[in-house]
């Protein structure tokens, strides 16, 4: 392949390929005193020889000079471009040699480009090449992504993030995901573009596998540990609002919306995970003051699961740290909810074939009454009474009646059985969430002289139970061994303060019984003060010799 000179440059006769390269280089140099025009005419001249059709031998020398002139050229965005798109060229030749020796270097040209977009260009290339099947090839992939992505980590973690979130080519949307999760998190996680990359990802994926690969990596940042400051709140913050945007509307939160219930049970897991890192709930309360609580309220969330994970989220919500600005506006919806439990329970209750063995769901109660009761607490402008509102009242004096009968019959079923089998297990869940209700609902009726400042110490039954730690096996807890025994003329205390005369107690222990030949006479004669006699209570007094 030839190529003409042009523009001034002056072309050796009768050379090869080779040789007309090493020209170029020459001028491109400024050796040959030529003008700054004609050395970037002569770097385009090198550019071309990455055409797939050029001498083998040109292309390979090509190769090695476009990265050594391309910072003499980086201010040139035409020359720049090009020497990128010649690497890329490279990046698919046929010779491995060839490939791998661009791909080194890679990282060097993304550095000194001056172009955001020629940046970004190289870090797509990089990711695609992830997918190589050579192991030599992707090892030095993987060294030239960190390479650049720890020199470049704002456009790295763009782009990344850009390509874990687009669902346009699954198989490199999993080459990226995978990347970030194994080593981006250690070399980008610093970077607050990456914090801001990822939440962006949150609110564009779909996929609830996808969000729960994502999330664990965003919330083991130092950047996500959370804090009382404002900015430290305010990440976590973002990344909530994002998973609550992508709850389902009220449209589609029905019961025969699978993918909508499904996202409402991976939510809990995670809002409780963000919320214990002092992360705002506004937006968590105010979709369920809006959207999933009145779901609930018209009947179009009917299936008990569904309402357990939304009365979930609830409580977890309003006991939230800080307290929620939307909490005012929850508070009627949750006061309607409760009436409407109540009144089903009374309506299946005397639909039932035996009123006396109908059990209500305490699955579904224990968070609506957490739930009320947290959010009239935690609100300054409703007072904790019932007065205010008096269809609440009655609601409440129905579920703690149920709940008395509940639970009195709980503890009696439970002691049928062992305690590790199943169904123990499940009646002392039942158990410990209808405990929660009646002592929440009897704090909630009590008149206002009457009720505690302090709210009841009621742990959710839905969070783990911390066990407690066990000693390690095999330790044994030394005691300590007397050296010598006190002499006999010695007095010491007996732990009431007062001294006793070891001399007078060892000719006491001599008269006493044996433990084998037990005296039949001193049976049932104990006395109540202590080893050194005196009278005995209900027998008459004798004197001790």
């Amino acid at each position: 392949m030839s190529t003409g000179a042009g523009n001034g440059l002056t072309a050796p006769e009768g050379g090869d390929d080779v040789q007309l390269i090493y020209y170029y280089y020459e001028v491109a140099r400024g050796l040959t005193g030529a003008t700054a025009d004609d050395a970037a005419a002569a770097y385009s001249r090198i550019l071309k020889f990455s055409a797939s059709n050029a001498d083998k031998n040109a292309r390979t020398l090509a190769n090695s000079f476009i990265p050594d002139l391309f910072a003499t050229f980086a201010d040139r965005q035409d020359l720049s471009s090009q020497a990128v798109e010649s690497m890329i060229d490279f990046c698919e030749d046929e010779d491995a040699k060839l490939r791998m020796g661009t791909i080194k270097r890679l990282p060097d040209i993304a550095v000194r480009s001056q172009s955001d977009s020629d940046k970004e260009l190289i870090f797509d290339i990089l990711i695609q090449l992830l997918q190589s099947q050579v192991p030599a090839e992707l090892q030095i992939v993987r060294v030239s992504l960190e390479k650049a992505a720890a020199q470049l980590p704002s456009v790295a973690s763009r782009q990344l993030w850009a390509m874990a979130a687009s669902n346009a080519e699954p198989v490199l949307q999993e080459v990226a995901l995978s990347w970030i999760t194994s080593t981006g998190k250690t070399i980008l996680g610093s970077a607050p573009e990456f914090v801001a990359g990822g939440i962006t990802a949150v609110k564009n994926i779909s996929g609830i596998s996808l969000l729960g690969r994502i999330l664990p990596t965003l919330l083991a940042l130092k950047s996500m540990r959370g804090g009382d400051d404002d900015s430290s709140k305010q990440p976590l913050t973002d990344l909530l609002d994002a998973l609550v945007a992508k709850a389902p509307e009220a449209s589609a939160l029905v019961d025969s919306n699978e993918r909508s219930q499904e996202y409402i049970a991976f939510l809990p897991k995670w809002v409780v995970n963000i919320l214990g890192r002092h992360a705002s709930s506004n937006s968590l309360i105010k979709y369920l003051a809006t959207t999933a609580v009145p779901a609930i309220i018209n009947g179009t969330i009917s299936d008990p699961k569904g309402q357990t994970h939304i009365l979930r989220l609830s409580v977890e919500g309003c006991a939230s740290v800080p307290a929620s600005t939307e909490i005012d506006i929850f508070i009627p919806k949750l006061k309607d909810l409760t009436i409407t439990l109540a009144r089903q329970i009374e309506s299946d209750k005397k639909s039932a074939t035996n009123p006396d063995e109908f059990e209500c769901n305490w699955a579904v109660l224990e968070p609506a009454v957490l739930a009320i009761y947290i959010a009239i607490r935690r609100a300054r402008s409703y007072p904790i009474s019932t007065d205010s509102s008096p269809d609440l009242t009655p609601a409440l004096r129905t579920i703690c009646f149920e709940a008395q009968l509940a639970l009195s019959n709980l503890r009696k079923r439970l002691s049928q059985f062992k305690p590790e089998s199943e169904e123990a297990i499940k009646l002392e869940k039942a158990r410990w969430q209808c405990n929660n209700v009646l002592e929440v609902v009897r704090e909630m009726l009590k008149l206002p002289a009457l009720r505690a400042k302090v709210p009841p110490q009621v742990k959710f039954s839905w969070r783990p139970r911390v066990a407690a730690p066990t000693p390690a096996a095999g330790v044994i807890k030394k005691q300590k061994i007397p050296t010598a025994q006190p002499s006999p003329s010695e007095s010491q205390s007996n732990g009431s303060g007062k001294k006793v005369n070891l001399k007078r107690r060892a000719s006491e222990l001599a008269r006493a019984p044996s433990p084998r030949t037990p005296d039949k006479k001193a049976k049932g004669a104990v006395s109540d003060t202590g080893a050194r006699g005196g009278k005995k209570r209900g027998v008459v007094g004798r004197k001790r010799k």
